[in-house]
């Protein structure tokens, strides 16, 4: 059986131990489900379409015999293959047989194209030609392979019963196209930025390219930043020009001079007899610390 050699493939991966437990158990079940209704609708299909090809042309071959002995025999003999023919065509389309025959086998198809897909790393799971993504293995590429099981899933079920329409795309196999590709991770192309915001980065790249530490002054341009919040001007070197100096401060008298006048009827005390850090004691006033 197929399934079982995907089993047995499947136990082969190097994958972890749960997610085997999910291939056998959901995966291979599908799979087994799909193969007995195949088998079943087969029958079904192949049965009903021989039974109506060969009664059309029994019952009007029936009909054509005349001055036979046997009329009566002929008589209900067509009238039971006419009647069963058409008992036929009724049960075919009603349950529509031949579009389940069909659609079902042929999910059965890809679903088995996906599991031998995922077992050899090729199609969709297999090496891309960017150098960015990395190497796939059969761990990193275990959830896109369950995902792309459960939309074929999904579209059978919808198809066959009722098509789901869900807003939020989660449970909707056709809100998105069947063919899903490696998550990949890169910035986008440099030929899909606009022209202004290009000539900036490829300036940058200019500058980075070259054996100077920082990036290289420009003439003057005026462009439009990456934000494009407002326009501002990319200018070059600043000219040379004289700083200004600060005018000198107007002389005070010293903080000493301030807060000791001279007092009349004291003795003056030289200043440069006055120790630091003294308390003097004027008559009338708050001590004053020096």
């Amino acid at each position: 059986m197929p399934e079982q050699a995907l089993f047995d493939m499947f136990q082969t991966l190097k994958i972890e131990p749960y997610k085997k437990v999910i291939l056998q158990e959901r995966y291979l079940k599908v799979l087994q489900n799909f193969r007995q209704r195949a088998i079943t609708l087969a029958y079904m299909y192949y049965m009903c379409r021989i039974f109506i090809t060969v009664g059309s042309i029994l019952v009007p071959a029936f009909l054509s015999i005349q001055r036979s002995t046997s009329q009566l025999e002929l008589y209900w003999t067509t009238w039971v293959i006419s009647l069963s023919v058409t008992i036929s065509n009724g049960l075919v389309t009603l349950f529509k047989v031949d579009k389940k025959y069909f659609f079902i086998n042929t999910t059965l198809e890809m679903l088995q194209s996906e599991g031998w897909q995922y077992a050899g790393l090729s199609g969709r799971y297999g090496p891309k030609e960017d150098p960015l993504i990395p190497l796939p293995t059969h761990e990193n590429q275990f959830l896109i392979f369950f995902h792309m099981s459960e939309k074929i899933k999904m579209r059978q079920v919808e198809e066959e019963f009722w098509k789901f329409t869900d807003s939020a795309g989660v449970g909707n196999a056709t809100s998105d196209t069947m063919v899903s590709k490696t998550p990949e991770t890169r910035l986008a192309p440099m030929s899909s930025l606009p022209a202004q915001r290009k000539d900036i980065l490829q300036s940058w790249a200019g500058d980075l390219n070259q054996d100077v530490l920082g990036l290289q002054p420009r003439t003057n341009k005026s462009v439009t930043p990456v934000d494009g919040r407002r326009n501002s001007t990319v200018s070059g070197p600043p000219s040379k020009a004289p700083m200004p100096v600060r005018s000198p401060m107007p002389t005070t008298p010293s903080i000493r001079e301030a807060v000791v006048p001279e007092t009349p009827g004291l003795p003056s005390i030289p200043e440069e007899k006055i120790p630091e850090n003294t308390i003097i004691q004027v008559p009338g006033e708050s001590p004053i610390w020096v």
